[in-house]
């Protein structure tokens, strides 16, 4: 990506992030702020290009799928894909180990 598109792309995703609330909703800090998909993200976004990527977020922050957190609030909430589901599943990309349940050996 070019100069001129990194920095229409900051200033969108700046400007996305303003839309929202421009403060995290944990917290209310407006220091380092991320956009997060309150559901989980749907897509794997860090292999989509910028200018895309905020087309796709400015889409569903329409549908009321983004807040704004803190990289620190951020990095806590983690991955959904990490924890279990309301079945007590787990995605089927994330290998869980749980130590003494034969039902969950290793691959």
């Amino acid at each position: 990506m070019g100069k001129r598109q990194r920095i229409w792309a900051r200033r969108a995703y700046d400007n996305l992030i303003q839309q929202l609330g421009g403060k995290c909703v944990e917290c209310g800090t407006t220091e380092k702020l991320t956009i997060d998909h309150i559901d989980g993200c749907e897509f794997e976004h860090t292999d989509i290009e910028w200018s895309h990527r905020i087309s796709i977020y400015r889409r569903e922050a329409k549908e009321g799928k983004l807040q704004v957190l803190c990289e620190t609030h951020n990095s806590k909430k983690g991955d959904p894909r990490d924890r279990p589901d309301d079945d007590g599943q787990y995605d089927l990309f994330t290998q869980v180990v749980k130590p003494n349940d034969p039902e969950h050996e290793p691959f």
